[in-house]
């Protein structure tokens, strides 16, 4: 049981430290993807007020 949970450890290391060093060497992101805003979780938009939280 051991030896899988060491590999996916390691695997997200690596990604972790590859997305690091293209990030210090300046590599310029893929076309669409500076573009692209998550989605907004819900309640983010600070209306209170619409989700029955209205205090004031």
């Amino acid at each position: 049981m051991r030896r899988p949970l060491y590999e996916v450890t390691m695997l997200v290391g690596q990604y972790h430290m590859v997305a690091f060093f293209l990030n210090s060497a300046g590599t310029p992101l893929e076309p669409g993807f500076a573009t692209e805003v998550p989605p907004a979780s819900a309640g983010a938009d600070g209306n209170a007020a619409e989700r029955g939280h209205d205090h004031g």
